[in-house]
């Protein structure tokens, strides 16, 4: 294995200004990174022969002068790994957050499949040459936070501090085994056997860029985060002390066949005191 080379670009601003007042576009952030890896082994490869007529031995294949036959196995990736994302205000009280993230893998070799005529198994080839893939995902999330203040005077404790955080978030990722956006990627070879079943066959799968992602994903989220604080006034001393929080989370996967909803799981942290919780969960 020769030394790996690796570069990275750390997350910067893909608009920059020096303006005090931004636009939504100077949010937007950029990172890159890269890696080279280049795996090389030197073999010997033995053949079959029959020095008698009743028996088989092996030998080294070698070459015009009869010395054995040095090969070279080179199997090599150039992995870059990209992305877009920002965080921004809409309607001054909402975050929003988009990212998309993208990778791309060169390789010096792939695969494809041939259905075997006599045993009807599918056979992996090898086939030299550059190829790329280029795979990715998207997701945006958003949230916010509304307070409430409820004026509740028991012995010390002056009011009651609701805090409310509600967040939604949306992820989407494409099967790479069929058309994305209208145009089949070519990631997988579609082999029909002789029983009429179509077999996906991975053409990256074995090599060192790995399995090719397969199947949609498409899944939305849902929590809610509640937190109670009281208002702690002791003479010329106030300060804030939390009592309880409960948080209600579910999500939504759009492509499952049934059952597209999660269960409601819900959770309490109730604070007793400084050194004691208790922590209830439910679904």
């Amino acid at each position: 294995t020769l030394p790996q080379l690796a570069f990275s670009h750390s997350q910067r601003s893909l608009l920059p200004t020096k303006a005090t007042k931004k636009k939504w576009y100077n949010n937007i952030n950029y990172h890159y990174s890269s890696r080279f890896t280049n795996n090389i082994k030197n073999y010997y490869e033995s053949e079959a022969y029959a020095p008698t007529d009743s028996t088989i031995g092996y030998r080294w294949i070698t070459n015009e002068n009869d010395d054995p036959l040095q090969q070279t196995f080179s199997d090599y990736i150039f992995s870059h790994t990209s992305g877009l994302n920002m965080s921004s205000k809409i309607f001054k009280y909402f975050n929003v957050s988009p990212n998309i993230s993208l990778r791309s893998d060169w390789v010096n070799r792939t695969f494809s499949g041939s259905v075997d005529s006599t045993s009807g198994q599918i056979n992996k080839n090898e086939v030299k040459g550059f190829n790329s893939r280029t795979t990715g995902s998207f997701n945006i999330n958003m949230n916010t936070q509304v307070y409430g203040l409820f004026p509740v005077k028991i012995g010390k404790m002056q009011a009651i501090r609701h805090v409310i955080s509600p967040s939604i978030g949306y992820s989407y990722r494409p099967d790479f085994s069929k058309e994305v956006f209208g145009k089949n990627p070519g990631y997988y070879q579609m082999i029909k056997q002789d029983n009429g079943e179509v077999v996906y066959f991975d053409r990256f799968s074995g090599t060192l860029a790995g399995g090719t992602p397969r199947g949609e994903n498409q899944s939305m989220n849902f929590s809610m985060n509640n937190v109670f604080q009281a208002k702690i006034v002791d003479g010329d001393k106030e300060k804030k002390q939390d009592l309880f929080s409960w948080r209600m989370s579910t999500g939504r996967n759009f492509v499952a066949d049934e059952f597209q909803w999660n269960n409601i799981n819900s959770s309490i942290r109730a604070n007793m005191n400084r050194k004691l919780n208790l922590d209830f969960s439910m679904t």
